[in-house]
C-alpha cells in the first residue's frame, strides 16, 4: 500500500510545460483585469469587478478539479499491483522533459528507498 504523504502525484512530479495551461491564461487574464480595473472609470470598474469574480471562480474550480484527478490516480494506484506501479514509474520517468524533473524524481526516490529500509 503507498502513503500518501510519501506519493509523488502527477501534478507533484509533471515537469514544467513549455506551452501555458488553461489556468496560467486564467490567472493572466485576472492580472490584466486587476489592472484594467485600476484605471476604469466607476461604470467600467463594475463589469471588470463581475468578470474578475467569474474567473476566480473558474480558476478555483479548475485547481479542485486537477486535485480530485490526482486523487483518484493515488486510490487506483494504491490497489494496482506491483508490477503496474514499477510499469507506471518507469513510464513517469520516460515522460519527463528537463533534468530538473529527473532531479526531483530521483531524490523522492531516494527517500522513499531511505523510509522503506
Amino acid at each position: 500500500m503507498i502513503s500518501r504523504r510519501h506519493y509523488i502525484s502527477p501534478v507533484q512530479a509533471a515537469a514544467p510545460r513549455k506551452q501555458p495551461s488553461s489556468l496560467d491564461y486564467v490567472q493572466q487574464a485576472l492580472k490584466d483585469l486587476d489592472k484594467a480595473r485600476s484605471r476604469a472609470t466607476d461604470e467600467v470598474r463594475h463589469t471588470v469587478d463581475t468578470a474578475i469574480e467569474r474567473l476566480r471562480k473558474a480558476s478555483s474550480e479548475m485547481r479542485t478539479g486537477a486535485g480530485d484527478e490526482a486523487a483518484d490516480f493515488e486510490d487506483r494506484l494504491e490497489h494496482a499491483s506491483e508490477e503496474v506501479r514499477r510499469d507506471l514509474g518507469r513510464r513517469a520517468i520516460a515522460a519527463q522533459q528537463s533534468p530538473e524533473a529527473l532531479t526531483e524524481l530521483a531524490a523522492a526516490i531516494r527517500k522513499r528507498k531511505a523510509e522503506l529500509s
